[in-house]
């Protein structure tokens, strides 16, 4: 499993890695001597990360351990490419050959993927606009916060759909609970609960995640509520009109929560 960071990397940042080793295979032998010190320790800079993070390894989805450990390596591979680029790029020689060829081929995806990324960033909310369904739910959240918040004691957690609007964010995430509730939740992604629920194994956090996803998808029976708020101390329970969870049967006759507070067909709070 470790291997694949070295496809990964490579795959990444193909452009570094080929300017790297048209630096490393182009200088004349005549002309290392004088900088054989320097040349070592831009090899080992760049090569040492990349071997470490064959090991490295967290329990987060992105591998942000991983990601962290290669940046030296980076720093001096980016170095080497903008010195090969501004030395070689348009000669006549092997060298410059080469140094043009990577460029054309591995820079210009690299470009147009940067210019879609910049789009998507700082651009599209302004051409598309905030209209979506899931957009327009996030906008209108601070309301229902507000009310768990009037019934929830600031030392108790609340319990609402792990993914609710998870394709608001890039990552998908609770990004309403997390920025806005005030309040502790029993529910998170995979991921976060891997990396925070130390006391769990990766088995157990894989239930407990599943515990919750499927009862806001709408499975949820008397047994699942009373584990939610016994087990986990889940003492409010926030539902939406996009869960599934909306207008179940077990819900609605639960004899473990009951309605505290609501807001016609937007979203229900239960104690």
């Amino acid at each position: 499993m470790h291997g694949v960071w070295f496809v990964l990397l490579i795959l990444d940042f193909s452009i570094m890695y080929a300017s790297f080793i048209i630096w490393t295979l182009s200088t004349p032998i005549d002309e290392v001597a004088p900088y054989r010190q320097i040349d070592r320790a831009i090899l080992v800079t760049a090569l040492a990360p990349l071997f470490c993070a064959q090991f490295m390894h967290s329990v987060i989805l992105y591998n942000d351990l991983g990601w962290r450990i290669i940046i030296p390596s980076l720093l001096a591979m980016m170095a080497v490419t903008a010195t090969v680029f501004s030395s070689q790029i348009g000669k006549s020689t092997l060298t410059g050959c080469l140094t043009t060829i990577a460029a054309i081929v591995l820079l210009a995806p690299s470009i147009l993927a940067g210019a879609r990324f910049v789009y998507l960033s700082d651009f599209q909310f302004r051409v598309q606009g905030p209209e979506t369904l899931e957009g327009t739910a996030f906008s209108a959240s601070p309301e229902m916060w507000k009310a768990v918040r009037q019934v929830t004691p600031s030392n108790e957690a609340v319990a609402n759909n792990p993914l609710d609007l998870a394709n608001v964010t890039y990552r998908p995430g609770n990004i309403s609970w997390a920025t806005l509730s005030q309040r502790r939740n029993c529910a998170t992604t995979l991921g976060l609960l891997r990396s925070y629920a130390a006391q769990l194994t990766p088995n157990q956090a894989s239930e407990v995640y599943n515990l919750f996803v499927d009862a806001f998808r709408g499975e949820a029976s008397e047994g699942h509520l009373r584990v939610m708020k016994e087990r986990y101390l889940c003492k409010t329970l926030v539902v939406t009109v996009r869960d599934g969870l909306w207008d179940k049967p077990a819900l609605n006759n639960s004899s473990v929560y009951k309605l505290v507070s609501e807001k016609k067909g937007k979203w229900r709070i239960y104690r």
